[in-house]
């Protein structure tokens, strides 16, 4: 088994970076169908956990840097069409048409 736990006062075992790469780049496989900010989300706990594993001496190779991560496209914002803002404002001012008197001066000041 790859990761068995070590029992106190043992040495600690070392992973097989090339086995560990195999495993990371079957699941990355694995993750294609899904969009790319999950298949980011997942690369980078990834590339976290080979991170941990480095650190605490489990691992003597960087294999967080051979893990890479797909680009996500950038959206463009959505904005309101012309017609859809020129109802926005008919509505507001329809609301402020049945509104209470307090409101109607509210926007009379504001517009001034």
């Amino acid at each position: 088994m790859i990761f068995e736990v070590a029992r106190p006062g043992a040495p600690l075992p070392v992973f097989d970076p090339s086995t560990l790469l195999k495993i990371a780049r079957n699941a990355q496989t694995r993750w294609s169908p899904l969009s790319p900010a999950t298949r980011n989300r997942k690369s980078a706990a990834l590339k976290s956990f080979f991170n941990w594993l480095r650190r605490e001496g489990w691992l003597d190779t960087d294999l967080a840097a051979q893990i890479t991560a797909p680009k996500v496209p950038s959206r463009l914002p959505h904005f309101l069409s012309l017609d859809e803002a020129l109802a926005l404002l008919q509505s507001l001012d329809q609301w402020v048409a049945t509104a209470p008197s307090s409101v109607k001066q509210e926007r009379e000041r504001h517009r001034a």
